[in-house]
């Protein structure tokens, strides 16, 4: 399942102090070295949402501790058979959980310049983009759908994006979502469902539940 935080650009540090004594200790060591304060409320909300679905979806109610695998991708310390992968924009925090590896990226809705276009796609998707009623989505579409594929391996931003398309095997199992507010894609063999929250919903959820 998907748990996303739309509107996230509407939280403040308030939210912050608040979700700091829900996270590990090593999460929490971790966010608040990020160098931005809207970096930290996001790396915060961000573990909130997992930590919900935890919650949902298997009754786990301890802060889950992370290992890190190839190309320091987080896996769940004490749950291998668990998978999940977290993704942040300005205006979006989301979160994917499931029994199989997943990923998931999500990006505002927003101006695209040319040259970034130039740097990230392939000469068949430039062609598409050219031919495009509405090109800056069409991108933001390929651009989530390239970062899913990254963050399924585990690579990001080390590998050439415009090697990564959907002629990659695994592609097949890319969907994309359009909100309005941002554009999400996920990895995942069947479509899954959106919960979209509050911040005040996870909130009091976390709490009532002694998270």
């Amino acid at each position: 399942m998907i748990y996303l935080l739309e509107n996230s650009d509407g939280l403040t540090e308030t939210f912050l102090l608040q979700g700091l004594p829900l996270l590990s200790r090593q999460r929490r060591d971790r966010i608040l070295r990020y160098g931005s304060l809207q970096d930290r409320i996001n790396g915060c909300a961000a573990y909130l949402l997992l930590r919900y679905g935890l919650w949902r979806e298997y009754q786990i109610r301890t802060a889950p501790a992370f290992i890190f695998g190839e190309h320091e991708k987080p896996f769940l310390a004490d749950y291998p058979d668990i998978y999940f992968n977290l993704s942040h924009c300005k205006t979006a925090i989301a979160c994917i959980i499931a029994p199989q590896e997943t990923a998931i990226d999500v990006t505002d809705r927003r101006k695209i310049k040319n040259n970034l276009t130039r740097r990230v796609c392939s000469p068949e998707e430039q062609r598409q983009l050219s031919v495009s009623e509405d090109p800056e989505t069409c991108f933001l579409r390929m651009w989530t759908r390239k970062e899913c594929l990254s963050k399924l391996t585990g690579e990001g931003m080390s590998r050439s994006f415009r090697t990564i398309t959907d002629e990659w095997p695994q592609a097949v199992y890319v969907h994309t979502e359009e909100r309005p507010c941002c554009i999400l894609s996920y990895y995942a063999e069947a479509p899954q469902t959106i919960r979209s929250l509050t911040a005040q919903t996870l909130w009091d959820t976390l709490s009532e539940n002694n998270a």
